[in-house]
């Protein structure tokens, strides 16, 4: 209503005003004459009835009006090319102005509409393409993590148990050792046995003295050297290979005299208190005591290598692993670097072909509102 009190044109508010009081006096000229004569036998209804004040009025005033709104014409859009609808964005009953965009469309074998297609296709491809690639080397990333963790796990497990079973080797050398330190000791009364030797003990080595005090101060050597060997401080694996390194080589010095005194029994010459019986008893004692440190020393060289291959192995193992994941950390940036230019060349072909579009857009030529849409 507001709208239709702002498009009256008021030079000739005196034209409407006088055709309203005109048919008022009309109305009152033609009652019925027995109004007066039935007035008395109705009964008054009050009304409520809408009223227009006379006056003059200002060009640029505001009043309400009693009025009815009709449009003055109808004005119809027909399509002018063939094409198919993409979009319509008014409904029956809205208003709308001119300019305003009521619906879009394609038309039918535009090559630039084809080409925009084509474009969109494209881009929509490349995108998916992309992201399967970026994808995929995420993937093969996480597995080269997950192999390095795996092969951490079982490299450190393997080292861990080369360890604990040289530490344990290690320890169980040292009863060998002792006791046939301790033999020797006794055989010829060195150290802590000097005051226990029989007398046929005393008869090794009569007729090789030199030879004898050589062995009794490689006996006393080697007693003080076991009698001050230390444990690892730590359990660490360089604390561990320290500790059988030390004992090898205590076995290997054990060794060594355990064949001179094997040597220097064999040389004692046999006499009246000293029979072949009693050399052949020492002679099996020494041989005997020779093959367990031998055993010793043999076992322990092999586990010691093995434990210095095993912490060579296990840093190339890791390395390897380690250099998967780099590889695979490069092939992702490779893969995301590939896709965004693959996708800013597919993004910049469809914006090119998006600019060469027709632009097919339906605009209202005037103002008025929608009364009918066919499509």
């Amino acid at each position: 209503m507001k709208n239709f009190m702002n498009r009256i044109n008021w030079k000739h508010i005196d034209v409407i005003l006088g055709i309203i009081v005109l048919v008022v006096l009309l109305m009152v000229f033609v009652k019925p004459k027995n109004t007066e004569e039935t007035k008395a036998e109705e009964t008054v209804v009050k009304k409520s009835v809408e009223t227009v004040s006379f006056g003059n009025w200002e060009p640029n005033g505001r009043r309400e009006v009693l009025a009815t709104i009709e449009a003055s014409g109808e004005f119809d859009i027909l399509a002018e090319v063939n094409g198919t609808i993409e979009e319509v964005f008014v409904a029956i009953g809205d208003h709308v102005e001119k300019g305003t965009l009521l619906a879009t469309f394609t038309q039918t074998n535009d090559a630039t509409q084809i080409s925009y297609e084509n474009a969109l296709v494209s881009l929509q491809s490349t995108q998916a393409s992309a992201k399967n690639s970026v994808f995929s080397a995420e993937i093969a990333l996480e597995t080269a993590r997950r192999a390095l963790e795996q092969t951490k796990n079982a490299e450190n497990q393997s080292y861990n148990q080369t360890y604990d079973t040289l530490r344990t080797r290690t320890y169980n050398s040292q009863t060998v050792l002792q006791q046939t330190i301790d033999w020797a000791d006794r055989t010829l009364g060195v150290e802590n046995f000097q005051f226990e030797v029989d007398y046929s003990r005393g008869q090794i080595g009569s007729n090789n003295s030199l030879l004898k005090q050589n062995l009794k101060n490689k006996i006393k050597e080697l007693v003080q050297a076991r009698e001050g060997f230390q444990a690892p401080r730590t359990d660490t694996p360089g604390d561990i290979l320290w500790f059988a390194e030390r004992n090898l080589g205590l076995l290997k010095q054990t060794q060594s005299m355990i064949r001179d005194l094997d040597t220097l029994i064999r040389q004692t010459p046999i006499h009246a208190n000293f029979s072949s019986t009693t050399r052949d008893g020492f002679q099996a004692e020494a041989e005997g005591y020779a093959t367990s440190v031998a055993a010793e020393v043999y076992t322990l060289e092999t586990l010691i290598e093995s434990a210095k291959s095993s912490s060579e192995g296990n840093e190339l193992s890791i390395l390897a692993a380690e250099n998967q994941v780099k590889n695979a950390e490069a092939a992702l940036e490779l893969a995301k670097a590939s896709a965004s230019a693959q996708v800013s060349g597919a993004e910049s072909q469809y914006r090119l072909a998006a600019k060469s579009k027709k632009n097919l857009n339906v605009y209202a030529p005037y103002d008025g509102t929608i009364s009918t849409v066919f499509i």
